[in-house]
């Protein structure tokens, strides 16, 4: 499928328009309902997010650059999952394929397909990469990685400790592959 040739405007509008309404937002509630606090409170939570998406989905589960403490991987899953990504090993398995067939047919987020198809837009097709190919060694190893394969262990020490820990029922939608 080629982009029209005609979208980049559009894209642009929807991508910028939603940013100047937000600093238009801030700016109009300004030490009424915006304070500096919540502008720490922000970049802290996206740099935290961005670490965990970053650290822990691309270079621990993807690249496979390391391997962590449990807890510590948690730490990062949870963290990675904030960015609402989808599941550790489908992110893992869409990445993988992405390499093996960059910017070529196939590649689940290729650029040639245009900026906002690259970013986001793939998200909208039916384009992840089947886990069971693409991330046999995760799926393969589900004791060292738990959460990113969703194992039942780990399902079951999530929810007995969900029962005493509230909190943690709330990522556990998102980190556990179905």
């Amino acid at each position: 499928m080629r982009p029209m040739a005609n979208s980049k405007p559009f894209v642009l509008v929807i991508v910028i328009v939603p940013f100047l309404g937000t600093v238009l937002a801030m700016g109009l509630l300004w030490q009424q309902a915006i304070h500096w606090s919540d502008l720490a409170l922000l970049a802290a939570m996206y740099t935290i997010t961005a670490f965990g998406l970053t650290v822990g989905f691309h270079r621990m589960l993807t690249h496979r650059s390391f391997r962590a403490h449990p807890a510590l991987e948690v730490i990062l899953l949870v963290l990675g999952s904030m960015a609402v990504e989808g599941p550790p090993i489908e992110f893992a398995a869409t990445h993988i394929k992405h390499h093996a067939q960059s910017d070529r047919e196939g590649d689940p987020h290729s650029p040639v397909e245009g900026l906002f198809h690259a970013q986001m837009g793939w998200l909208f097709k039916d384009r992840f990469a089947d886990p069971q190919m693409y991330c046999r060694h995760l799926l393969k190893d589900q004791q060292s990685q738990p959460v990113a394969c969703g194992s039942a262990g780990f399902r079951r020490r999530l929810a007995q400790q969900s029962s005493r820990f509230p909190a943690l029922s709330l990522p556990r939608a998102p980190l556990v592959a179905a």
